[in-house]
């Protein structure tokens, strides 16, 4: 999503009615989960106007995680209960039908698997649609028209309303990649109980965030600390 300004749905299965679930953002940007007349599901991830972002829910065995950019984000009420949705899916809106998206859109997938973060960070970029556990698939790659295709063969045609402007279509948040600064580092002799300062600088070359969950020695008896 590219989001602009003001409140409004990301997508909302169940709409129009006081039932189902989505991804809205609020007036301020900020991320929520919404299940209609029973809660919402509030974190403090803040969309940055005008750029592109990676967003994202799942709910497994009761309990919904919310992602933005590939990391699981802290929400409250995260273990409520929705009601059955009885509506349709809207893409670009809420329950309601005046909580339109101010913004972009594009990518949009639905899956009937509840996706790990790795495998969430792993799909930013556009999708064969035979994936495993992908029900709906919709690349919105036409450019004109007042339908999109389901890429994944299932016949979930989405019907455009309200005449949304086309754009560029480019899976615009891609996989981070990287360079470093050296490939390795000799640190040369380093007496014991003594500590030795060198730079390593890894660089993200991507579209989207690259994430280091560690930095490790090659031997037991060294201890690596990052600044």
């Amino acid at each position: 999503v590219n989001w602009n300004a003001g409140y409004g749905g990301v997508i909302y299965q169940g709409h129009p009615g006081e039932q189902g679930y989505g991804i809205i953002v609020n007036s301020e940007g900020t991320l929520q989960i919404l299940c209609a007349n029973v809660a919402y599901l509030e974190s403090s991830s803040v969309l940055s106007s005008g750029n592109w972002h990676h967003v994202a829910a799942v709910r497994d065995n009761g309990t919904w995680k919310l992602y933005l950019d590939g990391v699981e984000r802290v929400i409250t009420n995260n273990t409520a209960t929705p009601w059955e949705p009885s509506g349709k899916c809207y893409i670009g809106s809420s329950h309601v039908s005046y909580q339109m998206f101010n913004g972009k859109i594009d990518e949009v997938r639905i899956w009937n698997v509840a996706r790990s973060e790795s495998q969430i960070r792993a799909s930013y970029g556009s999708l064969v649609g035979n994936e495993t556990g992908l029900a709906a698939y919709w690349q919105m790659d036409e450019g004109s028209g007042s339908t999109t295709g389901d890429g994944t063969g299932n016949g979930n045609t989405a019907t455009l309303i309200d005449s949304p402007t086309w754009g560029a279509s480019t899976a615009p948040v891609s996989e981070p990649t990287y360079q470093t600064s050296d490939a390795s580092l000799d640190f040369g002799l380093v007496e014991v109980s003594t500590t030795k300062d060198e730079t390593f600088t890894i660089t993200n070359n991507g579209g989207g965030i690259l994430h280091l969950s560690s930095i490790v020695s090659d031997h037991e008896k060294f201890t690596v600390l990052p600044e």
